[in-house]
């Protein structure tokens, strides 16, 4: 393992994006820092720095963690001895550093930093974001941008309609939802709506239609509260949609060629604080090295496995979520599992000396699942708790 550099001045080495990067302090007086490329941030992002490999701490603030920019100014920070992230917004094509350094205790124990990018711009994709589909997912305290474009060409369209998502925390929490255009007449340029899963435009604990209109020199903001699952608005996903208020003043106007702003904030049901809102993150999803993300990629790994011999799925696959597993939001409810065999398929009947090897659960190794390894039944749903157990036995010998 190569020690980091300990200043920006030495040029850091850049680190792969969702990738782990393991080091360690040798000292209280060793600092280490790693780069960021600004290549790797095309849009504004969320900038989230993941520090790991820690499962304990006798003073908790052996470390601090800090995202820097290029004249080393701290830009976001946090001391801990124990696992932790922490996040900054992040401007295109900039380069950013994580700075790792002594919190206080001396500890040369492994720790290892991950850094993910997280688009806060919309992104539209071949086929837009106008639909409940391809909606953007927003971030909660972030400038998130958005602008009235053409999918194909990028350019300036008045028709176009985007759709962002967002998915709320328990009862009693409170939603709110602004946007702001760019320009500063007293023109009104968009109309904004909150829709739930169905389209329809939701309505406050006060029966007021969430929707309205956003003037050049005036916010547009729309709120609720989450009630309880017989109410008009409970937990679970809804819809911001942000459209031209009239096409062809718009096209005409000099809001044209901007981009609007949404902030998404909020109140959590056991605090009054603003911006507390736990609004659910997307796990992380880990295989092979590589990590789910803003940026989706395929990943493949490669295990051995002797002969009636198992490997956990938890050693193949991992997930962590931001949210914590003590908020609403923040377990993993499904896993979805297939078990592919290039040749004739089959259903497993729960035999290893029937079959090459099969995918089971629970507490004896024999308790075997009935996944067909192609076609019909591929795909099977394992609980968290089934996930945890979850193997994949070997064949026997006569069935390699």
């Amino acid at each position: 393992m190569v020690d980091a550099v300990n200043s920006i001045a030495s040029n850091p080495s850049a680190i792969t994006l969702q990738s782990a990067t393991t080091d360690n302090l040798s000292s209280t007086s060793d600092i280490d820092y790693f780069k960021v490329q600004a290549t790797d941030i095309t849009s504004a992002s969320l900038l989230t720095v993941d520090f790991t490999g820690l499962s304990s701490s006798t003073n908790n603030n052996e470390f601090k963690i800090s995202i820097v920019d290029a004249d080393d100014t701290e830009l976001a920070t946090t001391t801990s001895g124990v696992s932790t992230s922490l996040s900054y917004q992040v401007s295109a094509s900039t380069p950013y550093y994580i700075k790792v350094e002594s919190g206080g205790a001396a500890n040369t124990s492994d720790y290892s930093v991950s850094a993910s990018i997280t688009s806060t711009s919309e992104v539209e994709g071949t086929n837009g974001n106008d639909s409940q589909v391809r909606a953007n997912h927003l971030l909660e305290n972030v400038s998130f941008s958005g602008g009235l474009l053409d999918k194909t060409t990028g350019e300036v369209d008045a028709d176009d309609i985007d759709v962002y998502a967002f998915t709320t925390n328990e009862a009693g929490s409170d939603v709110l939802v602004t946007v702001t255009a760019g320009a500063t007449s007293a023109s009104t340029f968009y109309t904004i709506k909150l829709t739930d899963h169905n389209g329809q435009t939701i309505k406050d604990s006060g029966q007021t239609s969430q929707d309205t209109t956003v003037a050049g020199n005036a916010a547009g903001s729309l709120a609720f509260t989450v009630t309880e699952s017989s109410g008009s608005t409970p937990q679970g996903t809804y819809f911001l949609t942000v459209q031209a208020n009239d096409t062809t003043t718009f096209a005409a106007s000099d809001e044209t060629g901007k981009s609007y702003s949404i902030a998404l904030a909020g109140t959590s049901k056991a605090s009054s604080t603003a911006g507390t809102h736990d609004y659910n993150t997307a796990p992380v999803v880990t295989m092979g090295g590589v990590a789910s993300g803003a940026s989706q990629k395929d990943s493949s790994e490669t295990l051995s496995v002797n002969i009636g011999s198992y490997v956990s799925l938890s050693d193949i696959v991992s997930v962590t979520d931001a949210d914590g597993s003590s908020t609403t939001n923040g377990t993993i409810s499904t896993y979805v599992v297939g078990l592919y065999d290039t040749s004739t398929p089959v259903t497993y009947s729960g035999s290893e000396t029937t079959y090459d090897g099969y995918i089971s659960y629970g507490d004896t190794p024999d308790y075997a699942v009935g996944y067909a390894t192609q076609g019909a039944g591929f795909l099977n749903a394992l609980t968290a708790a089934e996930f945890a157990s979850a193997k994949y036995y070997a064949g026997t010998g006569t069935n390699t």
